[in-house]
């Protein structure tokens, strides 16, 4: 009522502010730029001096959306282009100085030869390298003759992809790890020791025992500030935001489906049916299909798998879309295309899988699957694939849907035959139940486009955002007035400007460009955005920028560390009062607790959470008998005493494997974290988002 009262007494001015609020909310915000005089060729960002005008980026941005189909927004093409930018920038003058470069003869080899490079075997053969060469190299041939842009941007792209293949391979032949690091990583993972311990958590002392100030924390503040751990590795903004969700009405269906119903005469008498459909369609390309019957469960099943050739179906709902498809024909599908199957897995964490091991246990399992037919049950009690796990392990598996080793045995074993097989996952134990059958297909192609919110609904949901934009503008009535309406405030803590998603909003280009606006301040109320389809209001309610963090970005942080410390000296001056372990653990309430087995690699005092590196640590350093003082770790206060010398693991012959285990996981990380180490220490300017 309150804001009715005041639309009532001053009328005029409300209109006007409404008025150019909505004039200022249908100006896209680049285009800002070119109406305030800002300049017609700002700069975009800087790599380590290298400027990148607008004209440049317009022009990637352009050459990107003709290669890929961009479905997702702005957004995602401006981090691709942004961030090969970044890669090429910073990598160029290594690989002149390496001398590494793409000839002729290499480029024909990894698109066409027996050794794909990795990146075109991902994208241009499915990851199916049983493909056809010379299929492959036919539609890239017709692609050169039909649009040499996009065949010129994608070998671009290939060449680009492949020196950062060649660069990270020199990286990975430069690792390596001698007998020594072996022998020391076979004990780090293997040797064991047994302690007894008394521990007081933090979490068991009430806060109103201790006391702190503010000075306090700021004094934690300035001592830690500077830790690694406490810096923003990136710049970052915390942002709130509250939406009117705009949802397609009955009307916007109709009209859409009057729409695509008009299409239906003109694709009929269409003398090129690939251009109609590119012209006319939302994705902007022709697409054949093969539909089998009952692939769609609407009521138009039965016309698209007995109509006439030449029929148009719909329109019709699919999904989030409506469309019209066309009969093209029909013919018998005699290529085995799907199989049905079923799987345990065994060890889906790559970082603790003993391959070995694994195999073993599947061997066992299939002995007794083979013994007692109950493949089932095993699934249940066994397998560690939680998409099938409650279904028997079984999967309709279609060429091109799983990994090589997966498809494989899914496709070329006999029915009932239980097949042993390794993949990136873990170990498989993988059983054929039946092949698809012959089935007759109907060729179609679809004229589809999403159903959305017209301008109409638009207008109308944006007008209740406009209103609350005007009336709530800093960030105590922001949050009151979305209370009292029942309104979820969402949170984003960490808002990057390469975030493709934020708070489950796909497409948060808009919000992001807010955010990091310089004339953005904190506690700002947004004006009205339109993002997917909902109309967004934003508070902005923080900035981190890359590096040292302020006191604001992590005051809580700094209060919650200096209240354990003071717990923790709390908990000390409580342990000095025993002379044992026993007398300790009766001084802070607690027990004597036995960990035995205890591993360095683990970090982890058993029975307690988290990284307790110092305790762990010295637990193989202290003799045995003897009692540690009191150990201030990240959970609680330890007193530890070791009751047996460290057992030394079995030594070996050789430790080739513990070498090789080393050096596979020095190269799993020369992909990125080289280059991420380059990016850090770089002079990296990003303004896409303004400055």
């Amino acid at each position: 009522m309150a804001m009715i009262d005041r639309i009532r007494s001053k009328s005029w001015l409300v209109i006007v502010v409404v008025g150019l609020g909505l004039v200022l909310f249908l100006i896209p915000p680049d285009a800002f730029a070119s109406l305030f005089g800002k300049g017609q060729n700002p700069d975009i960002g800087a790599i380590n001096g290298r400027v990148m005008k607008a004209v440049e980026w317009n022009d990637l941005v352009a050459k990107r959306r003709g290669l890929f189909n961009y479905n997702s927004g702005n957004n995602s093409v401006y981090n691709d282009v942004w961030n090969d930018y970044i890669e090429r920038t910073m990598l160029e003058a290594e690989y002149r100085e390496l001398g590494l470069v793409i000839t002729e003869e290499e480029l024909e080899g990894i698109m066409f030869g027996e050794n794909l490079s990795p990146y075109v075997l991902r994208t241009h053969y499915n990851n199916m390298d049983t493909l056809s060469r010379e299929t492959v190299r036919t539609q890239w041939e017709q692609i050169q003759i039909q649009n040499i842009d996009y065949y010129t941007g994608h070998i671009e792209i290939i060449k680009q992809r492949r020196l950062k293949e060649k660069f990270d391979n020199l990286l990975k032949k430069g690792l390596y790890a001698n007998k020594l690091d072996g022998k020391y990583s076979y004990a780090y993972n293997n040797d064991v020791v047994n302690i007894q311990y008394v521990t007081k958590s933090y979490v068991e002392i009430a806060d109103s025992l201790i006391t702190w100030t503010d000075a306090d924390v700021r004094a934690y503040y300035n001592k830690h500030k500077q830790d690694e751990e406490w810096k923003n590795a990136e710049d970052s903004r915390v942002v709130e935001f509250i939406y009117f969700s705009v949802t397609p009405t009955a009307l916007d269906s109709a009209d859409l489906k009057s729409e695509l119903e008009a299409l239906k005469s003109g694709w009929s008498a269409a003398d090129n049916d690939s251009a109609f459909v590119a012209a006319n369609t939302a994705t902007g390309t022709y697409v054949k299909l093969n539909y089998a019957d009952g692939d769609f469960a609407g009521t138009e099943n039965a016309r698209l798998t007995a109509d006439s050739t030449g029929s148009i179906v719909g329109p019709y709902h699919d999904g989030g879309f409506m469309r019209i498809a066309k009969i093209l024909g029909r013919e018998l599908n005699t290529t085995l295309d799907s199989s049905h199957v079923r799987h345990i897995l065994l060890g889906n964490d790559n970082k603790t899988k003993d391959m070995a091991m694994l195999r073993t246990k599947a061997d066992s399992l299939k002995r007794e699957i083979q013994k007692n037919k109950n493949f089932e049950a095993m699934v249940t009690q066994y397998s560690e694939d939680p998409g099938s796990k409650n279904n028997g392990g079984k999967y309709w598996v279609r060429k091109g849907q799983m990994v090589p080793e997966f498809e494989k045995a899914s496709f070329e074993g006999k029915i009932g035959d239980l097949q042993i097989i390794n993949t990136d996952y873990g170990v498989h134990i993988v059983e054929v139940i039946e092949y698809d059958p012959e089935v007759m297909e109907t060729k179609i192609s679809v004229i589809d486009k999403p159903i959305v919110a017209s301008e109409r609904t638009l207008r109308a949901g944006k007008g209740d955002a406009q209103n609350f934009s005007i009336a709530y503008t800093d960030s105590v009535s922001f949050r009151t007035a979305a209370d009292t309406m029942g309104m979820n405030i969402q949170k984003v803590p960490n808002l990057r400007r390469t975030d493709q998603n934020a708070a489950g909003l796909k497409n948060p280009g808009e919000l992001i460009s807010w955010a990091y606006n310089s004339d953005t301040e904190i506690g700002q109320v947004s004006h009205p955005m339109q993002i997917d389809d909902q109309i967004v209001i934003a508070l902005l309610t923080d900035k981190k920028e890359k590096g040292v963090p302020s006191f604001a970005n992590v005051k809580d942080k700094a209060e919650k560390e200096t209240i354990n410390e003071k717990k923790a000296e709390y908990i000390i001056e409580k342990m000095k009062t025993g002379n044992n372990l026993e007398e300790i653990a009766a001084a802070v309430g607690g027990a004597v607790k036995t960990a035995d087995g205890m591993k360095m690699m683990s970090n982890v005092v058993p029975g307690n959470n988290g990284n307790e590196f110092e305790v762990v640590g010295l637990a193989f350093g202290i003799p045995v008998g003897e009692m540690s003082l009191p150990i201030k770790g990240k959970s609680g206060v330890y007193v530890i005493s070791p009751t047996s010398e460290v057992k030394k693991a079995e030594a070996k012959e050789s430790y080739l494997d513990d070498q090789s285990k080393l050096v596979d996981n020095w190269q799993s990380r020369t992909a990125y974290g080289p280059f991420n180490s380059m990016k850090d220490n770089a002079r990296i300017k990003d303004n896409r988002y303004g400055e």
